[in-house]
């Protein structure tokens, strides 16, 4: 069986988790119901990193937002 590739975008201050980030799970282009969020980003990016390495993706890399995104993505790890 073959794994589909995960992504993580990390978002600022969404209407769901004011004054948080959140990472939100991609399969693709799919979302999927997974989230963590903090107040504090880098706790969310550790434990997007640790997330990645547990589903064997190994060390994920940092795309940032694009200036087309909507403005709450801070940025995509893949």
């Amino acid at each position: 069986m073959s794994q589909k590739l995960n992504l993580w975008t990390i978002y600022e201050n969404t209407t769901d988790f004011p004054g948080q980030f959140v990472a939100r799970r991609f399969e693709m282009d799919q979302p999927t119901n997974d989230h963590f969020a903090d107040t504090d980003v880098e706790v969310v990016r550790d434990w997007v990193r640790t997330q990645s390495e547990r589903s064997g993706q190994g060390s994920p890399y940092c795309l940032l937002r694009q200036t087309h995104d909507d403005p709450v993505i801070l940025e995509t790890w893949v």
